[in-house]
């Protein structure tokens, strides 16, 4: 699987974090990305956004190739999504 991160967008100043956990379900060209959201408001959305490329872009969003919407208004808890178009064997 090649690199990726997931990342969040919020309207609040409450505390927000993602925590990555391990990649399940992997195939030759897809996987499945899983990590947990701590929302330390659950009233307020947050959006969940994996990132993820041939090569690890770090904290600027820019400089991933590519990133996939996990969810627009959730509060907090396991999230997974399905990303696909991988590289055989690129970890």
């Amino acid at each position: 699987m090649s690199s990726s991160t997931c990342d969040w967008a919020t309207v609040s100043v409450a505390y927000v974090a993602v925590t990555n956990r391990p990649a399940t379900l992997i195939l030759g060209t897809s996987a499945t990305a899983n990590g947990w959201l701590t929302n330390g408001s659950p009233t307020v959305p947050t959006t969940v956004i994996c990132y993820y490329g041939t090569n690890n872009g770090g904290t600027t969003k820019a400089n991933w190739q590519t990133n996939q919407v996990v969810g627009a208004a959730m509060p907090g808890g396991l999230f997974s999504t399905l990303l696909s178009g991988l590289i055989t064997n690129k970890t």
